[in-house]
């Protein structure tokens, strides 16, 4: 992510009908003079809108990481002690703090390109910050004139006086040349004599960061992870924004083919794909003024944009987490989509959670383990990111497989799964046909599709819609209710609509083999 010059462009685009949004600000307060020391303004003297913001950022993250900071540690919790070490210098305002040196309260290392600070405050709290939004913290707060050292030993400390409040827990003993680095992607790091990093902060561009706030930019190659690492926003090198989970693409700005453009949270709340000074997508949420919108990557993969009275503007509809029958939008089709790359008969992917939907998602909490509740909780969510499907029983040939301890059927060819859908089978109870007496199961067994009826069979049990016999009056037919438990008589039951998919892409012709276990 980088900070566009606030002088490149602020004419409104015709053609795209947004306009970049880096306002400017009058004056700033004491505060962000203190937090940040001199900050360039441009030649008339105004600063611009997206550093009030960070500043503001910066100074409530300030305040909140002092109201939570826990009670300073013991030495012999934190197993921290004092290390001899060379003469050396007792502060630093370079990018390196060495072995033996110290970074005394009110000083900092700055990156070489500007935009990063990694400063030992006067309250005791070591905060490193990218243009004044805060990155990452010790947490020590209320433990003024705490000083930061990096030992020989290659531990790097926060004391007060000679007590330890913090440490990277690195020690490694001896007396060596180890030393912290500030570098110009984000990343804080320790490295050893040999400059192999032994610790580091995890605070690279384009790694671990989950919000975008107004008047930052995701840069090509760099992207946003929800905290749960399951999904990612990447700002990719050919111009195209894409939401994945699990590595799968779930939503898409449709920008390709435009190398080197970035996306822009911007102060008036528009999220927009720029090449250049040329917008190329917007999310259309411009509502004029300056103030702190974000974009945020939660963990159920919903991209947000948010006001600063953090209300929801703008959303990408991709929380596949809650979906359930009747819920509409772009969720239901990644939902879709993938539950058909594993198999599982949908339909066509239409971002409607139908019946066909539902059914693809009993079979795959059936397949899983879980409870076929037919909505989508955070486990049917994993095991469709872990690719779960049932297990074929054949290793040759083309056979369709009845698993009646699922209620599942699968279309197999050559041992390989090609098909997954939800069943319903014979349901154990006692009825009476005809003065006759009998037990609602399913025969298990080899058999094959004898006869097929296109059309609605109705017989003294009911009715059924477009049949497959395979046994002696048993078959493999629609109906309109096909729940995710035994009810059937003793027939396999599928949905209406996967029976007419079964016909239309001649799934069970007449000879194919049925094992039914």
């Amino acid at each position: 992510m980088v900070q566009r010059n606030g002088t490149r462009s602020g004419n409104v685009d015709a053609k795209g009908g947004v306009c970049r949004c880096y306002a400017w600000v009058l004056e700033t307060s004491n505060v962000e003079s203190h937090m940040l020391g001199k900050v360039g303004r441009a030649q008339d003297g105004r600063r611009p809108a997206r550093s009030l913001a960070r500043y503001q950022a910066l100074a409530v993250a300030g305040l909140v990481l002092a109201v939570l900071a826990p009670a300073a540690p013991s030495d012999a919790a934190t197993g921290a002690h004092r290390v001899a070490t060379s003469p050396g210098s007792r502060s630093s305002q370079g990018t390196e703090l060495v072995a033996g040196t110290e970074l005394k309260s009110g000083s900092w290392l700055a990156s070489s390109n500007g935009e990063y600070r990694l400063v030992m405050w006067a309250d005791g709290n070591l905060v490193l910050s990218w243009e004044g939004h805060p990155l990452w913290a010790s947490n020590t707060a209320k433990h003024p004139g705490a000083r930061l050292a990096m030992q020989a030993d290659g531990d790097l400390i926060v004391y007060q006086g000679n007590r330890p409040i913090w440490t990277s827990g690195t020690d490694r003993g001896g007396n060596a040349l180890y030393y912290l680095s500030l570098q110009d992607n984000g990343n804080v790091a320790i490295y050893s004599p040999a400059r192999k990093p032994i610790w580091a902060t995890n605070t690279a561009v384009g790694v671990g960061r989950t919000e975008l706030v107004a008047g930052t930019e995701l840069m090509g190659g760099s992207w946003l992870v929800s905290s749960n690492g399951d999904y990612r926003l990447a700002m990719q090198a050919d111009g195209n924004l894409v939401l994945y989970w699990e590595g799968r693409p779930m939503w898409a700005s449709n920008t390709a083919k435009h190398p080197g453009a970035v996306l822009a949270m911007q102060a008036d709340g528009n999220l927009v794909v720029y090449q250049g000074n040329r917008p190329i997508w917007s999310s259309g949420t411009g509502r004029g003024g300056n103030a702190l919108y974000y974009l945020s990557l939660p963990d159920n993969g919903n991209v947000t944009i948010y006001s600063p009275a953090r209300k929801p503007v703008w959303v990408t509809n991709t929380a596949l987490v809650g979906l359930q029958l009747g819920d509409l939008g772009p969720a239901v089709k990644t939902l879709q989509m993938y539950l058909s790359s594993l198999g599982y008969w949908v339909g066509t992917p239409d971002g409607t959670f139908g019946d066909s939907t539902q059914q693809a998602v009993w079979a795959l909490q059936k397949a899983a383990d879980l409870s076929a509740n037919g909505v989508v909780g955070p486990k049917t969510v994993a095991a469709l990111a872990a690719g779960v499907v049932p297990k074929p029983r054949s290793t040759a040939g083309y056979v369709v497989e009845v698993d009646l301890q699922d209620d599942v059927l699968m279309v197999v060819d050559g041992g390989k799964l090609l098909h997954t859908l939800n069943v319903s089978t014979g349901g154990g109870y006692t009825y009476v046909d005809q003065g006759v007496t009998s037990v609602a199961t399913t025969p298990s067994g080899v058999f094959h599709v004898y006869n097929v009826i296109d059309g609605l069979d109705v017989d003294s049990l009911g009715a059924l819609w477009r049949p497959r016999f395979f046994y002696s009056g048993f078959a493999v037919h629609g109906d309109s209710y096909v729940p995710p438990f035994p009810v059937s008589h003793g027939c396999v039951r599928v949905s209406d609509e996967a029976i007419d998919w079964i016909w239309g892409a001649n799934i069970m012709p007449i000879g194919t083999e049925v094992w039914v276990y």
